[in-house]
C-alpha cells in the first residue's frame, strides 16, 4: 500500500508539473491539453502501480521546472535522484549543460560560472553512483543489475535501431502467441509514434527538451530483446507537451484523445487480465 501511496502522490505532483512546464512556454491551452495526454495516455496505468515511472517522471520534471526558475542547483538535486531511481536520469546533465552553453551569447558565463556547471553536473552522476553503491552493499558487485538483465530478461547493450529491427520480427512472426499484441504490437505502435513525434514535432518544443528526448530515446530502447520499451517512452517528461503541439486541430486532438482514453482501459485489461503482467 505504501508503494502504491507514493506513486499516487508523485503522480499528482508530475502531473501539476506537466501543467506548469507547458504552461510556461505555451500558455493555457497546450498546458490543459498536454496534461490531458499525461493522464489519458495508455500507459498512465502505471502511474498508480508500484512501478518507478511516477517517481522518476516527477524528479525529471522537478529538475526541469527548477532549471527553467534559474534554480540549477536544486535542478542538480532533483536530476541526482532521478539518476538514483533510473539510470537515463543522467541524461538530467545534459539540460545544466545546455543551459550553461545558452548563456554564453549573452556574456553570463565565465570560469566560475563554467565550474558551477561542472559540479552540477557531477552532482547528477553521484545519483548514478549512489545506485551502483548499493548494488555493491547488497551483493558485492557493483553491476549486479546487468547480470539480472542478462540472465532474466536477456538484455545486453544494444542499439534503438537492433531494438526496433527486433520488436518488428517479433510483432511479425509472433502472431497466436499471448503477447504478441500486449507486448510486440503495443511496443512497436510507441515505437513508431515516437519516431514520428521527433521527426515532425521536436521543432515545436523547446530545444533543450528536444535534445533531451532524442537522447532519452535511444538509451532507452538501446537493451537488446527490448520488452519494456512502451513503459520506457511513456517517462519520456516532454512526451505530453509533444502530443501537445502537434498541428491537428482542436478536433484532432479530441479525436485522438478519446482514443488514447478508450486504449487506455483496453491496455489495462490486457495487462491485468490478458497477459496478467501486472
Amino acid at each position: 500500500h505504501s508503494g502504491v501511496l507514493i506513486s499516487l502522490m508523485c503522480s499528482a505532483l508530475a502531473s501539476a508539473m506537466v501543467y506548469d512546464l507547458s504552461y510556461l512556454h505555451f500558455g493555457r491551452e497546450t498546458a490543459g491539453r498536454s496534461l490531458a495526454y499525461f493522464l489519458l495516455s495508455p500507459l498512465s496505468v502505471f502511474l498508480g502501480c508500484v512501478y518507478t515511472e511516477a517517481l522518476f517522471i516527477c524528479l525529471t520534471l522537478a529538475a526541469v521546472c527548477l532549471l527553467r526558475r534559474n534554480h540549477p542547483w536544486m535542478a542538480a538535486l532533483c536530476g541526482m535522484l532521478s539518476a538514483f531511481t533510473r539510470m537515463p536520469g543522467v541524461i538530467v546533465a545534459g539540460l545544466l549543460i545546455i543551459d550553461y552553453l545558452g548563456k554564453i551569447p549573452q556574456k553570463r558565463s565565465n570560469g566560475r560560472a563554467l565550474m558551477a556547471c561542472a559540479a552540477q553536473v557531477a552532482i547528477v552522476f553521484v545519483g548514478f553512483g549512489a545506485y551502483l553503491l548499493v548494488n555493491q552493499a547488497v551483493t558485492g558487485d557493483p553491476f549486479t543489475y546487468l547480470t539480472y538483465q542478462r540472465e532474466n530478461w536477456y538484455q545486453q547493450p544494444g542499439s534503438f535501431w537492433s531494438s526496433s529491427a527486433n520488436t518488428m520480427h517479433y510483432f511479425l512472426t509472433g502472431v497466436g502467441e499471448s503477447d504478441w499484441l500486449w507486448t510486440w504490437g503495443f511496443q512497436l505502435l510507441c515505437m513508431l509514434g515516437i519516431y514520428l513525434l521527433l521527426a515532425f514535432g521536436s521543432h515545436r518544443i523547446p530545444f533543450d527538451l528536444a535534445a533531451y528526448s532524442f537522447v532519452y530515446v535511444a538509451v532507452v530502447l538501446s537493451p537488446t530483446w527490448l520488452l519494456s520499451g512502451a513503459r520506457y517512452l511513456y517517462a519520456l517528461c516532454a512526451l505530453p507537451m509533444l502530443l501537445a503541439r502537434m498541428r491537428i486541430g482542436k478536433m484532432g486532438h479530441g479525436i485522438l484523445l478519446i482514443l488514447s482514453a478508450a486504449m487506455l482501459v483496453l491496455w489495462t485489461f490486457g495487462y491485468t487480465i490478458a497477459v496478467q503482467v501486472l
